[in-house]
């Protein structure tokens, strides 16, 4: 008797849903160590205070609170402003969504409602893996979206990649990467569609490739990391 093909997505979910559990358990005691060997996170922690939480099963989140912006509003209120946050959530298909949030404050805010760092299956491995690039895409992603913030250029540079080559959402409607725009347009544009598919993964491959190695023997492990990150 063949399988119910309706049980296989629901498998794929209860085991995606204990490799998210696990990593949950095990990044708790990781978080702290990898926050404190990141020189510049102590510097939004002293500002916004930095917060875990866990108390739901299909999230993780590592945010900022707010600051005051030693400021008053036209109407006389105080200005105050949120800090960032990195939030990986568990959706109903078995999917984990990496999610960059930017601070947001009542005097400005950057023009992307989040970044998707990544998108898709992963194990518990998988996100270990991946978490200290992605607390450090944190950190840069605060001192550039803070109203206040005063980014290194490796900051800087890190979240221009991180703004060409993923996902966003912009007032409320998801938005392809420009590097992916890029590509689409570049198999549209060849006559030979399969090879214009082809054209445009050697293309985004090879430019990957490039950039890692360059960062790694430059000594920026950490964004080499990064841009090897899905």
């Amino acid at each position: 008797m063949s399988e119910n093909p309706f049980q296989r997505p629901f498998r794929r979910f209860i085991n995606a849903r204990h490799e998210f559990r696990d990593f949950q358990m095990r990044s708790l005691s990781e978080i702290g160590n990898i926050c404190e060997s990141i020189d510049r996170f102590k510097q939004l922690e002293n500002m916004f205070s930095a917060y875990v939480t866990d108390n739901d099963d299909n999230q993780l989140q590592l945010w900022f609170g707010s600051r005051s912006m030693f400021r008053r509003l036209h109407t006389g209120v105080a200005a105050t402003e949120n800090g960032p946050c990195l939030l990986y959530t568990l959706g109903a298909s078995g999917d984990v969504a990496v999610i960059l949030y930017p601070a947001k404050s009542d005097l400005g805010r950057v023009k992307e409602d989040h970044l998707y760092l990544g998108l898709g299956y992963f194990t518990s491995y998988q996100l270990m893996k991946r978490l200290t690039a992605d607390i450090r895409a944190l950190t840069a992603y605060g001192h550039v979206t803070s109203f206040d913030g005063d980014p290194s250029f490796r900051e800087k540079f890190v979240i221009w990649w991180l703004r060409q080559t993923r996902d966003m959402q912009q007032a409320g409607d998801h938005v392809k990467a420009p590097v992916k725009r890029f590509f689409f347009a570049t198999v549209k544009a060849t006559p030979q569609t399969l090879f214009g598919y082809i054209l445009a993964a050697v293309l985004g491959a090879v430019v990957i490739t490039m950039l890692i190695k360059i960062f790694s023997h430059s000594g920026w492990n950490s964004i080499a990391a990064l841009l090897g990150n899905n």
